[in-house]
C-alpha cells in the first residue's frame, strides 16, 4: 500500500509538473498550435498515453482541425495537417452510456473499425502483441471534449494506447479534462484576443503575457501546493500561502458567491465549471482571476482540490476602455449631427437677416430716397417757375435728407454701432440699454461694477453681441416690465449678465440641444461665448423672470 500511495504521489507531482510546463508556455507567449502542442506533450509525459490528438472546431469552416498531437510518426503528422472533420465525426464516442466524467470511452468491443481506432500503424514504435480484456486494446478510443464557457463544443482531445495498458479511471479523465480546460481557455483568449486587434487596433489585450496560478486544496480548503506564478498575480510567495485557506484571498464582494469547492472542496457537492473571483493582492489590490479547477482522488477518496487560476484583470480593464471609447464616439457623433443642425439653422438665420435688411431698406431708405427724388424734380420746376415759392421745397428737402441719413445711420449702429470701436464696450452697451427702453418701452437699466476699462475688441464684441441678443429675446418674448444689464470688469475676465421681470420659462435644453428646441438665438450666444473659451447659462423660472450670463476669460490673464 505504501508503494502504490507513493506510486500515485509520483503520479500527481509528475501531472502538476505537466500543469506548471503548460503554464510556463503560456507565460512565454507562444502563438496557439504551440501551447496546444505543448498540452498534448505533456498529456502524454504525465498521463502515459503514446497518442495524444488535439482538434479545434474553425468558426469559419465549421470543422474540426487537428492542431495539436503528440507520438505520431512522422508521416502520420504530415497526413493529419491535411484532415478536416464534420463536428459529428465523434458521434461514434460522444453517446450518454459510454460517459466516464466529462469524456468518452468507448471499448472495444462496441467500436467499430473506424479511424478513431486505426491509429496503431502509424506509431514509431508498435506494441501489437496480445492484450488481455482488462487491458487496452487497439480499438479501445478515449475522447474528451473541450467546451467554452457556455458549454459549446469548440474541440476534442483524443488519446489512446497508454504505456501501462490500464483502462482510464474517473480520476485520470478529471486530469485530462483539467487539460481540456486549459486547451479551451488557450483557445477562447486566442479568438478572443484577435477579435480585440481588429476592433481597437490601439490596444491589446495583455493576457498573452498573463501568466497562471497553479494550485492545490486540501480537503479543508487549504493549499497544500502553489506554483511560483502565484507572486506575479497577488504578490505573495508560494510559501507564504501554504496552510492559508483558499477563501481568505477572496474579496469581500467575491467571498459570497464563490463557488463552494473552493472554499470548503470536501463538503462541495455541485460544480459550475469556470468562474470567475476577486483575489485580495499582498499589497491590498484586487486581481480578477478566471479559475479551472477540477477534484483529486486517490482510491476512490477526495483528497482535494487542483485548479488554474489566470489573471485577466487587464482584459476586464480593456473592457472598459472599449466601452468608455464607444462612449466617446457615440457623444461625438452626437455632437457632430447637433453642430450640422446649427450650421443649417444659421445658415437660415443669415438669409432671413438679409432679407429683413433688404427689406428694411425697401420700406424705408429706398422710399425716403425716391421721394427726395421727386421733391428734387418739384424744386427745378418750381426754380424754373416762380423761383420765390421755392424755399419752403428746399426747406422740406432739407428734412427728408436728415430723416434719410439718421436711418441710414441706424442700420449702420445695428450692424454694428461705432460707439464699441471709438468708446468701447460700456459706452456701447449704455446706448444699447437707451435704444430698447427707447423702442421697446421697456424700463432698462445699467450697473457696471469693477475697475471700468477697455478689453481686446472680440471680447467687447461678443459681449456686446449677447446682450444685443438677450435683450432682443426681452422684447419679443418675455413680455417684461422691466430690464437690467450688468457688466463685471475682474482682475481675469469680465462677466456680463441681463436679467428681465418677464414670464421666464422651464429651464431644458442647454448648448448645442438649444438649436433642437428652436431657440437658436440663445444656441449663437454658447457659440460666442465658446469661441473664447467662456460659458453662457440661461436661468429661467415661469413667472419670475429670465437671466442670461456670460463668463469670458482673458486670454493674458
Amino acid at each position: 500500500a505504501e508503494t502504490a500511495s507513493r506510486e500515485q504521489l509520483h503520479q500527481q507531482m509528475n501531472q502538476l509538473s505537466a500543469l506548471l510546463k503548460v503554464s510556463a508556455t503560456f507565460r512565454a507567449n507562444a502563438p496557439l498550435e504551440q501551447v496546444l502542442g505543448a498540452i498534448c506533450s505533456a498529456i502524454s509525459s504525465a498521463l502515459g498515453y503514446r497518442l495524444v490528438e488535439l482538434s479545434l472546431l474553425d468558426s469559419e469552416t465549421d470543422l474540426m482541425i487537428p492542431t495539436g498531437w503528440a507520438g505520431f510518426a512522422p508521416e502520420e503528422r504530415r497526413r493529419l495537417r491535411t484532415i478536416r472533420r464534420q463536428p459529428g465525426f465523434y458521434d461514434v464516442v460522444m453517446q450518454p452510456r459510454f460517459r466516464i466524467s466529462n469524456s468518452y470511452f468507448i471499448s472495444h468491443r462496441d467500436n467499430p473499425e473506424t479511424e478513431l481506432g486505426t491509429q496503431w500503424a502509424f506509431l514509431p514504435d508498435i506494441d501489437d502483441s496480445t492484450r488481455s480484456e482488462d487491458e487496452w486494446h487497439q480499438n479501445d478510443a478515449l475522447a474528451v471534449p473541450l467546451q467554452d464557457r457556455d458549454g459549446k463544443l469548440i474541440g476534442m482531445i483524443y488519446v489512446d494506447d497508454p504505456r501501462d495498458r490500464r483502462l482510464p479511471s474517473v480520476e485520470q479523465v478529471q486530469v485530462l479534462e483539467l487539460f481540456a480546460q486549459q486547451a479551451a481557455m488557450a483557445a477562447e483568449n486566442a479568438t478572443l484576443l484577435g477579435e480585440l486587434q481588429k476592433s481597437e487596433a490601439k490596444y491589446r489585450l495583455l493576457t498573452e503575457t498573463a501568466s497562471d496560478m497553479i494550485f492545490m486544496l486540501e480537503p479543508d480548503g487549504t493549499f497544500a501546493f502553489v506554483s511560483s506564478s502565484t507572486e506575479a498575480i497577488l504578490g505573495y510567495e508560494p510559501a507564504e500561502l501554504l496552510g492559508v485557506a483558499f477563501s481568505k484571498l477572496l474579496s469581500p464582494t467575491t467571498a459570497h458567491t464563490a463557488p463552494a469547492y473552493l472554499v470548503n472542496p470536501e463538503g462541495a457537492h455541485e460544480r459550475e465549471g469556470r468562474c470567475e473571483a476577486e483575489l485580495v493582492r499582498a499589497d491590498g489590490g484586487l486581481a480578477v482571476v478566471e479559475i479551472d479547477s477540477a477534484p483529486v482522488f486517490e482510491n476512490g477518496r477526495f483528497r482535494g482540490e487542483q485548479g488554474i487560476a489566470r489573471d485577466i484583470s487587464e482584459k476586464k480593464r480593456m473592457q472598459r476602455e472599449i466601452t468608455r471609447r464607444q462612449r466617446q464616439v457615440r457623444r461625438s457623433q452626437k455632437r457632430e449631427e447637433q453642430l450640422s443642425s446649427y450650421t443649417a439653422t444659421v445658415l437660415a438665420a443669415q438669409e432671413d437677416e438679409r432679407k429683413r435688411i433688404a427689406r428694411d431698406l425697401h420700406d424705408d431708405t429706398a422710399q425716403a430716397l425716391i421721394a427726395l427724388s421727386r421733391r428734387i424734380e418739384a424744386l427745378r420746376e418750381h426754380l424754373h417757375a416762380s423761383p420765390e415759392t421755392a424755399e419752403p421745397l428746399i426747406d422740406d428737402l432739407k428734412e427728408l435728407t436728415d430723416q434719410t441719413i439718421s436711418s441710414v445711420r441706424r442700420f449702420s449702429r445695428d450692424l454694428r454701432p461705432s460707439l464699441l470701436d471709438d468708446l468701447g464696450l460700456v459706452a456701447a452697451l449704455e446706448w444699447l440699454v437707451a435704444e430698447n427702453a427707447r423702442r421697446h418701452k421697456i424700463t432698462t437699466r445699467m450697473k457696471v461694477h469693477g475697475q471700468e476699462r477697455r478689453l481686446p475688441s472680440e471680447v467687447e464684441l461678443t459681449c456686446f453681441r449677447i446682450a444685443q441678443e438677450a435683450l432682443n429675446n426681452t422684447a419679443k418674448h418675455a413680455e417684461a416690465t422691466g430690464a437690467a444689464v450688468e457688466l463685471y470688469f475682474g482682475p481675469n475676465g469680465c462677466r456680463l449678465s441681463v436679467s428681465d421681470n418677464g414670464r421666464g420659462f422651464q429651464s431644458g435644453a442647454v448648448g448645442p440641444d438649444l438649436a433642437h428646441a428652436g431657440r437658436m438665438g440663445v444656441m449663437g450666444m454658447h457659440e460666442r461665448a465658446g469661441l473664447l473659451g467662456g460659458t453662457l447659462t440661461v436661468r429661467g423660472t415661469p413667472g419670475e423672470g429670465t437671466k442670461v450670463t456670460a463668463t469670458i476669460p482673458l486670454g493674458d490673464g
